[in-house]
């Protein structure tokens, strides 16, 4: 020891004497080799470091300085090389000296040094624990650490932070190869290190990058290598419970639904309680996905590691509370809503056969309290969720003793056929093709690691001078010549399949068409004449086959007589309204609604007189008010001649081109020439490059403006009456609902018109005391009707000021705290709205938030 020191000191001196020439560090590294270094790595390193800092720059730029920095280096510990190196780094600035460093760093990474330490580290069974710490840390650290002194990024470079955690993670791949190689020759190791890598890999947002690589590696091995199975095991069982969550929320995510982890993870949600308060809560009930995989692989690791299901009920049982609960349905989004029924039927379809009948009663009772609150929320995919887990439910409950089911007829929506996809579909194993899939997946990833790799083709970029990284720095532009090309490439596959599409066509088109008469079936019933015979028929009710054939004919004489119809408008709008379906009559709902509205258009005041008056009566059910209001829409829409898509205002304002439906022009297609047809196709695929001339749009009477107050008005009268079956303001919250998007519909249709302003002022009044209701449904109405007087009002900065600042901050309230995503999302499209046209209204760029 004191000899070595004695040489050391020598070595200094001389060093500083020469002022860290090149021939006196040439010497020290010469005279180092051939002396032992155990014990001393730590004062070698000092000196080395010394050496980096202080050696002349000939002797850096040296090709052989390199070369001869690692032979010195091999005689090393890999761990004590990259901690020297690492706090090397924040004293360089950007130069030779830095590009040495990283590139004897890029050397020891492709000579496996961190497979090497984290062997060492394992099969050491006395190595410190904070040392262990540190180092983890700093490899951790070390993209960040190199980019923020680089300030550009290489993403072909080993340091680029995606790149390095997946070379990192086939050292990970291999070193447990290494380690499994050495428990079957009858070998210890300790795996704590290793589990500490992992999970602060994971915890610092690298899991993907990580599992990419050790997925694939492992899915196929754990199967039938039992050693490498338990050293994996015993790794994610040694976790610190400060990584646990981000380690199995990102593997849980990240596995294969086709495998199962339990040969992974083995009985770790039973071993350890933080686990199993991650697996169980966090990922079923706290977090959601937009996807299933984590339920599936949750539910489906569940099932292996307790064969007796009793996880799985007792899973099911506070899932089905949290489900059933109203304060849950109002107060979590549609898609944590949907993510908790994913999980019920999983659970549902894992579970055979529930054998105490206590547990089955609880489960009965909490699905009952549940579904009652489900049917009764305003929002239909909500209610679809229910009747969907009711069904699915109650029909494995009661699998053995043969009780009633319930059943229901519901829509089938994307939702409802994945979450069935889901419970149907019976587990597949994995198969050859399947392993063969993960190997492709495997090999993608290291050709993506290889392509490019290595730091040689990346010096130059430290001695290049700065206005070489301007000018790498500004966009290329594309020379002219390219531009013509491009066009002329577009304008000949433009000719070229406009040829085709007239070459397509058939060798007879100069043949007209015979245009063959629609054939009437023959009835026994004659078709009325008059609008009067057609009412007293529809009130008589006699047989189906003259229901049938007057409802078809009604729509049709009001608009063959109008001023017959006025007489009789208020009078037929009450039999249609109270007239019903008892023949099963197809499109019944749809005739009854197009007849009342032309009655309505016929006499607008009279008849939405009595219409906005029937809706506060207790004569009627919940779906005929909402007929009533679906109705009065229709014929504000078509009464104004605006489009009734409020979206399209809404497109408009924001500067979008609205989409124009293929359906529109549908009815059309049918009158015109086959030639006009082809020419119209033809004119469509072709490329213009001069403009084209505007068509001056025909103005047409507004015949909605004047009686827009009858629509209006007496609609917003009421609200708070409670009657018998009517109550706005308690339980009918979907009639509150299409309530206030009936108004804000109506208001579009009176955009621009006189009384428009005074309409747009009563409904943000009206509005206010709605705006903090409990039902999300209610809450994105009360947004919508926001950007409905926006878009309506001729001046918002002016005439609505105050009721607009205030509706303003509500807005910003809402995307900030409100707990449904879709309100949140509405929102933030009304307060965007909002903006650009008090922009537009003021003439400035900034709005004052």
């Amino acid at each position: 020891m004191a000899e070595f020191n004695q040489i050391l000191e020598e070595c200094v001196s001389s060093l500083e004497s020469a002022n860290y020439d090149e021939e006196s560090i040439r010497a020290f590294i010469t005279r180092v080799e051939k002396v032992s270094t155990t014990g001393h790595e730590n004062n070698i390193l000092n000196v080395f470091e010394s050496i980096i800092l202080r050696a002349n720059l000939s002797w850096v730029l040296d090709p052989k300085t390199e070369n001869q920095l690692m032979i010195l280096l091999s005689k090393f510990s890999p761990q004590s090389s990259i901690l020297s190196f690492c706090s090397t780094i924040p004293k360089l600035n950007i130069g030779a000296r830095f590009q040495l460093v990283v590139s004897l760093l890029d050397k020891l990474f492709h000579q496996h040094c961190f497979t090497n330490i984290i062997v060492r580290e394992c099969k050491d069974l006395s190595s410190h624990d904070e040392l262990s710490n540190m180092l983890v840390r700093v490899v951790a650290s070390l993209p960040e650490l190199i980019s923020n002194k680089q300030q550009n990024s290489l993403r072909s470079h080993i340091f680029h932070h995606e790149r390095f955690f997946t070379f990192l993670g086939f050292e990970i791949v291999n070193s447990v190869s290494e380690l499994s190689q050495s428990v079957s020759l009858g070998k210890s190791i300790k795996t704590e290190f290793l589990s500490r890598c992992i999970g602060h890999f994971c915890r610092i947002g690298k899991a993907d990058h990580l599992f990419s690589v050790v997925i694939p590696s492992f899915v196929a091995k754990i199967e039938t290598d039992f050693v490498m199975q338990r050293i994996l095991q015993k790794v994610f069982n040694g976790i610190p419970d400060v990584f646990t969550e981000g380690v199995l929320t990102c593997l849980f995510r990240a596995w294969p639904v086709r495998c199962n982890l339990v040969h992974m993870l083995g009985d770790l949600v039973l071993a350890k309680p933080k686990a199993k308060f991650v697996i169980l809560y966090k990922l079923l009930l706290v977090k959601h996905y937009t996807t299933y995989t984590v339920p599936i692989n949750v539910i489906g690791y569940i099932s292996k590691v307790d064969p007796t299901h009793k996880s799985i009920v007792e899973t099911l049982g506070k899932v089905l509370e949290v489900w059933s609960s109203a304060s849950s349905i109002k107060h979590t989004s549609y898609e944590q809503h949907r993510y908790l029924t994913a999980v019920i039927l999983l659970c549902v379809k894992h579970v055979d056969e529930i054998s105490d009948q206590k547990v089955k009663d609880e489960l009965m009772l909490s699905l009952m309290s549940g579904m009652k609150h489900h049917l009764e929320s305003p929002d239909e995919k909500v209610r679809l969720l229910g009747m969907l887990v009711g069904e699915k439910l109650t029909s494995a409950l009661n699998m053995e003793s043969g009780e009633a089911k319930l059943e229901f007829e519901f829509t089938e929506t994307e939702d409802t056929n994945l979450l069935l996809e889901i419970f149907n579909c019976p587990p597949s194993l994995p198969d050859q093709e399947f392993y063969d899939e993960q190997a492709k997946l495997l090999s993608d990833v290291r050709e993506t690691l290889k392509s490019n790799d290595g730091y040689s083709s990346h010096k130059s970029i430290y001695t290049i001078s700065k206005s070489s990284f301007v000018e790498m720095a500004k966009v290329k532009q594309i020379p002219l010549s390219a531009k013509e090309d491009v066009i002329e490439g577009s304008s000949r596959s433009t000719d070229k399949e406009n040829k085709t599409l007239c070459d397509s066509d058939d060798s007879d088109d100069d043949l007209i068409p015979f245009d063959l008469p629609q054939e009437t079936m023959f009835t026994k019933t004659p078709r009325p004449m008059y609008i009067r015979d057609c009412l007293e028929g529809l009130i008589e009710n006699e047989d189906r086959e003259k229901m049938e054939i007057y409802l078809h004919c009604v729509d049709e004489l009001i608009h063959k007589n109008v001023l017959a119809t006025k007489e009789v408008a208020v009078e037929l709008c009450k039999v249609m309204l109270n007239l019903q379906n008892g023949y099963s009559i197809k499109e019944f709902d749809i005739l009854r609604r197009r007849a009342i509205t032309s009655a309505v258009v016929c006499n607008p005041k009279q008849v939405a007189t009595y219409l906005t008056g029937e809706f506060y009566s207790e004569h009627y059910n919940l779906q005929q008010r909402m007929d009533i209001l679906d109705i009065l829409v229709m014929s504000a829409g078509r009464m104004s001649g605006i489009s009734s898509d409020p979206k399209k205002a809404v497109n408009n304002v924001l500067g979008k081109k609205a989409d124009v439906a293929e359906n529109q022009k549908s009815n059309m297609v049918l009158d015109k020439p086959w030639k006009q047809i082809v020419q119209e196709r033809i004119d469509k695929k072709t490329r213009r490059f001069g403009k084209v001339k505007k068509t001056t749009p025909i103005p047409t009477a507004d015949e909605f403006g004047p009686v827009a107050g009858y629509f209006f008005f007496p609609l917003m009268a009421s609200y708070d009456l409670k009657i018998r079956t009517l109550d706005l303001l308690g339980t009918d919250t979907i009639v509150l609902g299409r309530l206030l998007y009936a108004l804000g519909t109506i208001l579009y249709s009176a955009a621009n018109s006189m009384v428009a302003h005074k309409m747009s002022s009563s409904l943000l009044e009206f509005i206010v005391p709605l705006r903090s209701h409990v039902e999300p449904f209610v809450r994105k109405a009360c947004v919508f009707c926001i950007s409905m007087a926006v878009v309506s009002s001729l001046a918002i900065t002016d005439e609505l000021c105050e009721d607009i600042l205030e509706a303003r901050e509500w807005l910003c309230g809402v995307i900030n705290t409100d707990d449904d995503s879709q309100t949140r999302l509405a929102a933030l499209d009304a307060l965007r709205t909002l903006d650009v046209k008090a922009r537009k209204e003021l003439g400035t760029n900034n709005i004052a938030t």
